[in-house]
């Protein structure tokens, strides 16, 4: 097989340095305009009976559903005001699941119609996602910052999920957001999201079938989302891990890549598009780093630690 020698620049250096301020890479709190593209057919979700809106709307009050044609009214309780430190609260503009029967009825605020096949409601799930993909280039420590709320029972709950292929592919980082009426921070990190050209972020609300014709209320809502880093790699002294990658990319299986230098230890962590570890390999006293990649066509991450340096590298096998 001949082999294909290119130089390849990384931004992860031997010699490297942390600032001591965190850094904002994204910012939305949805008072001017709305960076997130609501209610998007990504994983099979749909908007017939729930969708993603975004308003400032918190008042609450009733709705009628019909099941096994009795018609019924159920109560749209008020959302719950927002806490010091969102942009522009108590009752700011976010975004947030609502029902269509509440909305038929003028109600906008934060609802959602559980999946009762005896009402004509089916189970199903809700999207919404980033307009445009940020870069985490030259940076760590990435963190997903949002307030969240979501009174939703087991059978109704808001998800994360993140992409590092502008949205071919969704990878579930955060599940089972719900049974919480009150307005809550959470915060996310992943070493997959480091120093990435490309990383999506988004929101999906799924609503399985349930037997209880009572909304629990509010349904998922979103607010004051970010996206920080901790480190920023110094780039004054430009001396990268790798000197050269030895493929070709895509690669039937067999990756050799070339260090810069020997280091006395390195391993790389092998990972799929879900995040999920497949494989580490183990090398000593070497520079030179030959090995298999195994698995199934498509997309694979290498995590490449060497002694105290890190590099992510993406690498198709076809």
């Amino acid at each position: 097989m001949k082999k294909v020698n290119l130089v390849f620049v990384a931004l992860l250096l031997a010699n490297f340095g942390i600032s001591q301020t965190s850094t904002t890479l994204f910012t939305e709190t949805f008072e001017s305009g709305n960076k997130f593209t609501l209610n998007t057919s990504d994983l099979n979700a749909s908007t017939t009976d729930n969708i993603w809106q975004m308003n400032n709307t918190y008042t609450g009050g009733s709705a009628s559903i019909t099941c096994v044609g009795v018609t019924q009214t159920i109560p749209i309780a008020n959302t719950p005001a927002q806490p010091t430190g969102i942009t522009s609260g108590p009752s700011s503009n976010y975004i947030h699941i609502s029902a269509q029967l509440a909305i038929n009825a003028g109600i906008n605020c934060s609802s959602y119609a559980p999946a009762v096949s005896l009402c004509g409601i089916a189970g199903g799930s809700n999207f919404s996602k980033m307009t445009s993909s940020i870069s985490t280039t030259g940076y760590s420590g990435i963190k997903f910052n949002f307030w969240w709320v979501c009174a939703g029972s087991n059978d109704a709950f808001g998800e994360v999920y993140y992409s590092l292929d502008n949205g071919s592919n969704w990878v579930s980082k955060q599940t089972s957001y719900n049974n919480t009426s009150t307005w809550t921070q959470a915060s996310l990190s992943d070493t997959a999201w480091d120093n990435q050209s490309s990383v999506l972020f988004a929101f999906r609300f799924v609503n399985n079938t349930t037997t209880s014709t009572a909304a629990a209320v509010p349904a998922f809502s979103i607010d004051e989302i970010t996206v920080t880093a901790d480190t920023t790699l110094n780039i004054a002294n430009n001396k990268p891990i790798i000197s050269s990658v030895v493929h070709p990319n895509p690669t039937n299986g067999n990756v050799n890549l070339i260090l810069n230098k020997t280091y006395k230890a390195v391993k790389i962590y092998i990972s799929d598009v879900t995040g999920k570890t497949i494989d580490v390999k183990h090398f000593k006293n070497t520079k030179d780093l030959s090995f298999i990649l195994r698995g199934t066509p498509g997309l694979y991450f290498l995590n490449i630690e060497a002694d105290a340096e890190r590099l992510n590298y993406k690498m198709v096998k076809k």
